[in-house]
């Protein structure tokens, strides 16, 4: 399997001593799916920088793997701490702080790696109103974000968000982001809106590599194996900068708090397609 780094992109890079200082509450969220074009005209999934093959090929109908390491408890800001709902988020702002992240996208046998230890934004969410039968719920549901970003837009940037929701099917039995979870089937973005969004862009060229994909598969904190050594540098690769690109949001999946949210639309605003591209 191919690996790639920032230093794909012919990006400057800054070497990382070490992985990212995760915590001992750090979660690992795995999903795997199919990559799709959304059906509102929006443009299509595709990889312009070339991180998955060849430079400009369409993605969609292609697998993929994406994978986020974090630890939620490092955000700034807690979102929500009820009965139903546990979230932190953090921003690169004055006051705030975000947790880094390690993040792994596979595409066609190839893997993008990226080790932030400044990200522009995370976000990490748990609800389970439906799991927990709530009864002051009136439309329950279970959901499960995780959301990271970096850089700014003005320049390279990237963002990665997992939204898996169910009105359904109960799948998170508690607030919890070290709980072992593994769930096939039930996320039908058609059905829930649940999908898994990518995307690096570039603010001065408005080349980007993006897609959505749907989750067939979600899993947390899954056991792995101890990394091959000729994986740890590629782990390490550092610090670039890359981070931000739009994505349609509905207003059920809050995906940042309110101080990180203010943050990231002084950044660049999320609309309803990926960054317009210019001619």
């Amino acid at each position: 399997m191919k690996k790639r780094t920032l230093q794909s992109l012919g990006i400057a890079v800054v070497a990382a001593a070490a992985l990212v200082p995760l915590q001992a509450q750090a979660w690992t969220v795995k999903v795997t799916g199919t990559i799709f074009d959304l059906p509102d005209g929006s443009p299509a999934s595709s990889d312009g920088f070339g991180l998955f093959g060849a430079a400009n090929a369409a993605l969609a109908g292609d697998s993929y793997t994406e994978t986020i390491t974090t630890d939620p408890f490092v955000n700034s800001t807690i979102q929500c701490a009820t009965a139903t709902c546990l979230g932190t988020a953090g921003a690169n702002a004055p006051g705030l702080s975000a947790a880094p992240y390690t993040l792994t996208v596979t595409v066609n046998g190839i893997s993008f790696v990226h080790n932030e230890l400044a990200p522009s934004f995370n976000s990490a969410l748990l609800m389970n109103s439906l799991s927990a039968q709530d009864p002051t719920d009136p439309a329950p549901y279970d959901l499960l974000s995780q959301t990271v970003g970096s850089g700014d837009c003005s320049g390279l940037c990237l963002f990665t968000s997992i939204e898996a929701l169910s009105s359904v099917t109960p799948f998170i039995p508690a607030l919890d982001f070290n709980q072992t979870l593994s769930v096939a089937g039930g996320f039908n973005y058609a059905d829930t809106g649940s999908y898994t969004a990518f995307g690096v862009f570039d603010g001065q060229s408005s080349q980007e590599t993006g897609f959505y994909g749907s989750i067939d598969t979600l899993s947390v904190n899954p056991k792995v194996g101890v990394p091959e050594p000729g994986t740890l540098p590629l782990l390490a690769a550092g610090l670039g900068c890359i981070g931000f690109m739009r994505l349609r949001r509905r207003t059920r999946q809050s995906g940042v708090g309110a101080a990180a949210a203010a943050h990231c639309r002084s950044r660049t605003r999320m609309t309803d397609s990926w960054p317009a591209r210019r001619s």
